[in-house]
């Protein structure tokens, strides 16, 4: 009762926040629940960019003026209060915790959480997000692939340089696509966000080819594991500047 009247009392004075009941899981936390809360966290930071210590707490407070953005997120049970903060994340609404206090009955024993089923209800939206991206990397694969076969016979060089130039060009539309209309829903202008999209793709393109020539003619790796490999080192780079940049959405 004291943590209810407690985030109240922060919503009192901060209208336009969601608060949240933070526990901080100290001392004797049942195994399942710090390590679910601990993978939760993390993934939400690394696809959102927010910093959010206890991302499964059922203890939230927020004013009247939130109620219309609550009744159009989707979802229900775990589904829905992750949905709650994946949305508020793009939409820039602040999020704040507050410290309460962290008590489990018979280790949690009464829990209705599913480790499977409702594992995958909290990850599902967040998987959307990397979809679109690893949609891009099959295609440019397949592309990278293709024109290796085509190119083989200029020289290690050229091959790899019109491969990877050429994957890119077609991959990258691809991602823009998928990114503007299905994971970002960004309402943006289009001519603006194409700009700014391919100029990343540009750069990332530059590094890419650099690091790829590197990987194969330097430390004689092989082609496609080197392909591999440059993707998830760029993957990040790509994912947070179109996040944070190109499709972010305005208050």
């Amino acid at each position: 009762m004291e943590d209810a009247v407690k985030l109240c009392d922060i919503v009192s004075k901060q209208r336009e926040a969601l608060v949240l009941g933070s526990r901080r899981f100290k001392d004797d936390i049942p195994f399942r629940s710090k390590l679910g809360n601990s993978v939760t966290r993390l993934v939400y930071r690394l696809s959102t960019g927010l910093k959010v210590h206890d991302t499964q707490t059922g203890l939230r407070a927020f004013g009247m003026e939130l109620v219309p953005s609550l009744l159009q997120i989707a979802g229900e049970r775990y589904e829905y209060e992750m949905n709650v903060l994946l949305e508020f994340a793009r939409k820039k609404i602040p999020i704040v915790e507050e410290e309460i206090e962290t008590i489990y009955i018979n280790d949690n024993s009464s829990s209705h959480f599913n480790p499977f089923k409702d594992s995958f209800r909290v990850y599902k939206e967040i998987i959307k997000f990397s979809a679109a991206s690893f949609a891009g990397f099959i295609v440019d694969y397949i592309m990278y692939s293709l024109l290796i076969f085509i190119t083989s016979g200029l020289g290690l060089d050229y091959a790899l340089r019109i491969s990877n130039v050429g994957a890119r060009i077609v991959s990258a539309t691809v991602n823009y696509t998928l990114n503007r209309r299905f994971v970002f829903k960004s309402k943006s202008n289009v001519v603006k966000s194409a700009v700014q999209y391919f100029l990343l793709a540009l750069v990332i393109l530059c590094g890419n080819t650099i690091v790829l020539e590197l990987l194969v003619g330097k430390c004689g790796i092989n082609q496609m594991l080197a392909k591999v490999i440059t993707e998830i080192v760029f993957f990040m780079l790509s994912w947070l500047v179109q996040r944070c940049v190109i499709f972010r959405r305005k208050k």
